[in-house]
């Protein structure tokens, strides 16, 4: 038999894997390099979420949002889901977390005194 948390921990995990992963996949890759960030403006967390969840994308994508932090959290993302074995011939998140790594050491390392530009 089946508990309650453990079936809230497998509903979850469908809705990780199957809504939440693939929505960044498809959503956040930028031709340039790295990924692109949304910028909520006037819109609720709850809203987000719920976008999210029913897989819409209404994101006005701005190039100068492409900060250090955002860009460290997808590449862990996406390198944690393909850990985690929810990458598939359709999201390959090993892929987009070697995009967003790339993006990352070319883009953002300061090779002259260390570390990475904010």
């Amino acid at each position: 038999m089946i508990s309650g948390f453990q079936q809230s921990a497998l509903e979850w995990n469908d809705l990780l894997r199957d809504r939440m992963l693939p929505y960044w996949h498809d959503t956040t890759l930028n031709s340039r390099g790295g990924y692109k960030v949304y910028d909520p403006g006037d819109r609720s967390w709850r809203a987000q979420i719920k976008s999210m969840i029913k897989g819409e994308n209404d994101r006005d994508q701005n190039e100068s949002l492409r900060g250090l932090v955002s860009q460290a959290r997808l590449l862990w993302v996406f390198s944690h889901a393909h850990l985690l074995g929810y990458s598939t011939s359709q999201h390959d998140y090993l892929k987009r977390a070697a995009h967003g790594y790339s993006y990352l050491i070319e883009t953002m390392l300061d090779r002259q005194y260390g570390g990475f530009y904010w």
